[in-house]
């Protein structure tokens, strides 16, 4: 202030200092509020399949990002949250450039530096399996996947949403019985731990219980964080979502698997591809070899990875552990046998659903966010006393939609009965339900399951193998046919 006082030109100085000092920040908040705001752009242009805008946008993001922070790797050492971030920017670049290698091995390489700091972020493992995937290197992937699902732990904070219905309680009874009759698991364990998940399932269906919070028709299913300090010991009791640590699917059933071709040979791919051009569906019988049928249906009668939860089944997801070397086997070998019906099209999702006494009227009306779909059967015929098949409608979402606007559960039967009805006009194709039939066809057309009759639903469940390809904004050039929106 002395000096000031004396000297107005250093006065005037360190006015220009402090307002250039404003400016700066004020510039760094503007920055910052562009990057969120172009990386929030970003993402949703890739959700709706608008490659050029995501592509504009996520680089616009990164350059912003980068004024800001410096080098992403650098501040990634520090910050997982940011390293997400950074991750998510150059996977929406390098997907949205038909799956450029630079782009998806930096986010590959910043989830990698942060994860090895932060073992437990899920998100990051999630995203580096995920774009793992988009290089096409499937094993490195279904190793992040599967240790993405080892890694579960009901105490974690995370896991407050989990979600716990009945009849997913009845299928982990019965697959704790069946594993103790295996002996891969201890007698005295697994009987007690199927005891405390039968406590569980008394308590849930008790008559006056509150803690139903989701109801979908008349089945319903319940946060673990709705339930008391008694319900949660007995689920960790139980073994609930432990499996697949305790007691995983046999490492000998898996290794046999990872070179070997699990399709049938004998069958003429290269007809097969060109009725799928000519129509944009084809209907593939003895898709798989005996032998690897055989193990699938036996994987999807012991494997602990059915922990998803749907209206009436369960669901395994690459993250809930479904990683069968088998399922990348036959990804690998359906981009050799069918070279142009997949060229451009790497594996993106795949899954097994299971088909409780609950859930006998399948997956309601929608379509997948993927460009090619592989549908396939697994339970033996004499399980199926009627139905069971699949609808494929010439119906497609609009270019513009995203995910969520075709892929959900609809408001009720009726809606979607009406809906079906509608879509039926523009052409529908009808594939009876047979073991080991695969039905391939463009990801984007809606589809649906035919209700069913699967008398034995406990020990002979509809279940179904679906592998997804591609992205959605490539399904129009996957096939040039007649499609309606």
């Amino acid at each position: 202030q002395r000096v000031m006082s004396r000297c107005p030109k250093a006065a005037l100085i360190t006015s220009v200092w402090r307002g250039c000092r404003s400016d700066t920040y004020c510039s760094r908040r503007r920055r910052i509020f562009a990057a969120d705001r172009a990386r929030s752009g970003a993402w949703t242009a890739h959700l709706r399949g608008q490659r050029r805008r995501a592509a504009k946008l996520a680089a616009k993001a990164i350059r912003l990002r980068r004024l800001v922070l410096g080098d992403g790797q650098t501040v990634a050492l520090h910050s997982p949250e940011i390293a997400l971030l950074e991750a998510g920017l150059w996977h929406v670049l390098g997907a949205s450039r038909s799956n450029a290698q630079r782009p998806l091995r930096r986010a590959v390489a910043l989830c990698r530096r942060a994860v090895h700091d932060c073992p437990r972020q899920t998100a990051l493992k999630r995203m580096e399996a995920e774009c793992l995937l988009r290089l096409r290197c499937y094993r490195r992937a279904f190793e992040v996947f599967d240790s993405l699902a080892r890694s579960t732990d009901i105490d974690a904070d995370q896991d407050n949403d989990k979600q716990v219905a009945p009849f997913r309680l009845r299928h982990d009874i019965d697959l704790l019985r069946r594993l103790v009759r295996m002996k891969r698991l201890d007698a005295a364990q697994g009987n007690r731990a199927a005891a405390a998940l039968g406590a569980v399932l008394v308590r849930l269906e008790g008559r006056d219980n509150e803690n139903k919070v989701t109801y979908e028709g008349g089945l319903w299913w319940a946060k673990l964080s709705c339930f008391d300090v008694a319900t949660v010991s007995l689920l960790k009791e139980g073994l609930y979502d432990r499996l697949p640590v305790l007691c995983p699917y046999p490492i000998t059933s898996n290794l046999k698997w990872e070179e070997r071709d699990p399709l049938n040979s004998d069958l003429s791919w290269n007809d097969l591809q060109q009725v799928f051009e000519r129509n944009g569906l084809v209907v593939v019988d003895d898709f798989f070899s005996n032998e690897a049928l055989h193990e699938l249906w036996c994987y999807a009668q012991e494997a602990p990875c059915f922990r998803s939860l749907r209206p009436g089944f369960l669901g395994a997801f690459a993250a809930d552990g479904c990683t069968h070397p088998l399922i990348c086997g036959a990804a690998v070998a359906l981009e050799k046998r069918l070279p142009i019906l997949l060229k451009g099209h790497p594996l993106a999702r795949w899954w097994l659903f299971k088909y409780t006494s609950v859930g006998s009227n399948g997956v309601g009306l929608h379509a997948d966010d993927a460009a090619v779909n592989v549908n396939v059967w697994l339970t033996p015929n004499s399980a199926c006393r009627s139905g069971g098949g699949l609808e494929v409608f010439k119906h497609v979402p609009r270019s513009s939609s995203s995910t969520a606007d075709f892929n959900r559960v609809l408001g009720g039967p009726g809606a979607e009965q009406r809906l079906r009805a509608e879509f039926a006009l523009g052409g529908v194709d009808r594939i009876s339900y047979k073991q080991n039939r695969a039905c391939i066809f463009v990801s984007n057309r809606f589809h649906a399951s035919e209700p069913f009759d699967f008398p034995d639903a406990d020990s002979m469940p509809r279940v179904n193998l679906t592998l997804l390809f591609g992205d959605r904004a490539d399904a129009q050039r996957t096939w040039s046919g007649n499609l309606r929106t």
